[in-house]
């Protein structure tokens, strides 16, 4: 362990760190389970001591603690303990690490990470959950790229464009638990373009051509809002690892009552991206305290083909959908050839 990991450690159990190093602690946890031991072990040596020292064992000099740094004072400390608390801190090493694991998240009421981990698992568990929900998106404002200056290449020099992107202005978004999905675009030219997925097969359905389908869940969802960066809005809450790499996530609880929130509380979670990471620069959630309900999302700087896209959702319909409605079977009539891209 660093010095510096040993600091911030010690500062935490002792409460005096402060909010910038306790981000970076929390960090530094949730890069291995190795690093959680660590702490884990930290942990259980302080509490020792504190107990020890409460009782009034001389286990330090009254000088030792203040003048040594912190990364020796682990050592110093750990020295000094008796050879039965030793043996009951190795004994409990692993315990502790699983323990540790609750700390941060039970450690106090108002605790940050405490209150986005506990959220957005209720997030994700209404996101699963086998009743459709279906979302009305509007544009708040749509501009283009900026102009990233691409050195070295050749203007004039030919090349292959992706086709463009339907507009989302308007447009509804079904899903159905963890991957099911239907998007519904009003095309100018074409009508009411459809792309889905049922769980098991993609698909897109346009009037006047073929019904495609895939095996790749992933082929026809290029349209569904946060689908370039890997967390399309409609399985947002599906990858918290992926969401909690990517974005300093942050709860605001909802007003309370005489200290009790209401059934019908309402919270909202606030993401900025971390830096080098992809994807909309900020969104912001709000749901249901109590069950993790969304009622509606707003995302800003979502990248979107040649264009960054404001857009916000908003909650329309639940449990109106049958698992039939994500098949692609419903959308066409016999008249549709079927054309399988696989």
């Amino acid at each position: 362990m660093s010095e510096n990991k040993a600091a911030l450690i010690w500062a935490y159990l002792d409460g005096q760190l402060s909010p910038a190093d306790q981000v970076q602690l929390e960090d530094w946890l949730r890069e291995s389970s190795d690093h959680r031991a660590e702490f884990a072990r930290a942990a259980m040596l302080h509490d020792r001591l504190r107990g020890l020292l409460g009782t009034g064992d001389e286990v330090l000099g009254p000088q030792e603690v203040p003048s040594a740094k912190p990364a020796d004072a682990l050592v110093q400390r750990g020295a000094t303990l008796k050879h039965g608390i030793r043996w009951a801190i190795s004994i409990t090493a692993i315990a502790a690490a699983v323990i540790f694991g609750l700390v941060l998240w039970q450690g106090t009421a108002s605790s940050e990470l405490r209150a986005a981990v506990v959220d957005l698992q209720r997030l994700n568990d209404w996101s699963r959950r086998l009743e459709s929900r279906s979302f009305r998106i509007r544009i708040l404002d749509d501009r283009p790229q900026p102009d990233k200056g691409r050195r070295g290449r050749d203007k004039l020099e030919p090349t292959v464009s992706p086709p463009p992107k339907r507009p989302l202005d308007g447009a509804l978004l079904h899903a159905r638990g963890e991957n099911q999905f239907v998007l519904e675009q009003q095309d100018p030219r074409e009508g009411v373009f459809l792309a889905g997925c049922d769980g098991e097969i993609g698909w897109s359905v346009s009037p006047q051509g073929a019904a495609r389908t895939s095996k790749d869940l992933n082929q026809f969802n290029r349209d569904a809002p946060g689908h370039e960066h890997q967390l399309p809005l409609n399985s947002l809450f599906a990858s918290l690892d992926r969401l909690e790499a990517a974005y300093r996530i942050q709860i605001f609880p909802a007003a309370e009552s005489d200290g009790v929130a209401a059934p019908e509380a309402k919270s909202l979670l606030v993401a900025i991206k971390k830096r080098g990471q992809r994807g909309s620069e900020r969104f912001e959630v709000t749901y249901e305290s109590g069950s993790g309900r969304i009622l509606g999302m707003r995302i800003i700087d979502m990248p979107y083909g040649p264009r960054r896209l404001d857009l916000e959702l908003n909650l329309e319909a639940e449990g109106t959908l049958d698992q039939d409605f994500f098949e692609h079977m419903s959308h066409h009539d016999g008249s549709h050839p079927i054309v399988s891209e696989d």
